[in-house]
């Protein structure tokens, strides 16, 4: 297993001990069952769009098969939700705030959806979490549009947690799964991202070669 991988899988178990506020002094750090990996299409993919363009992304697990990256074989998951986050920062710190906000998110009726704005929202960018519901459906399904507001270069990540059970019980938590998503793209714009100069770039962990990070310019 690389150990860039093996890091982070050590990371988002750290983070779920710490987010525990009733665990007991001898708790015994969960095994990690499934670290699930799967795409997100993204469309249309292009460097620059218009305001009140709509990006729109959609996750499609035929079957609730997901890819297991330990046993790297596919893995039939219809007792769990997906948890899914998109991330959308302003790249460059001389742009004037948004005053109304950056993005509008909305379902695929085009119904404008509720989402977090405890993320510096007005200053930097948006935060959109959702997760897949518990239904009988034979595939996991998420679609979202993404309504652009306002001018500038904008850096976009995606990315996921632990995988939550439709059913819960009283047993002791002794496994851990988790999912990582990565854009189905070839195309991830280093270019316009480079195009802001490096002193007015926002500081960040920057790194294309993920799959998890998209950059797209947005004009009048």
């Amino acid at each position: 297993m690389p150990h860039n991988t093996s890091c982070l899988k050590i990371f988002f178990v750290s983070i779920f001990l710490n987010g525990c506020t009733e665990c007991k002094t001898n708790w015994v750090y969960p095994n990690i069952k499934h670290y699930f990996q799967q795409s997100v299409s993204l469309k249309p993919n292009q460097k620059t769009y218009k305001r009140f363009d709509t990006i729109k992304f959609e996750i499609l697990v035929p079957g609730k098969m997901l890819f297991d990256t330990i046993s790297k074989t596919n893995v039939q998951t219809d007792s769990v939700s997906l948890p899914f986050s998109i991330y959308v920062n302003n790249l460059n710190t001389a742009q004037p705030a948004a005053k109304d906000g950056y993005f509008d998110f909305v379902d695929s009726n085009g119904q404008k959806l509720l989402f977090d704005t405890m993320s510096s929202y007005i200053i930097r960018g948006i935060t959109y979490h959702t997760a897949t519901d518990c239904s009988n459906n034979a595939d996991y399904l998420i679609k979202i549009g993404m309504v652009l507001k306002d001018t500038g270069v904008y850096t976009m990540s995606v990315g996921g947690a632990s995988v939550n059970p439709c059913f819960f019980t009283n047993n002791p938590v002794d496994s851990i799964s988790y999912i990582e998503y990565l854009f189905n793209l070839t195309e991830f714009n280093e270019d316009v991202f480079n195009s802001v100069p490096q002193n007015l770039r926002r500081e960040g962990g920057y790194d294309f070669g993920t799959k998890k990070l998209f950059t797209f310019r947005v004009t009048e």
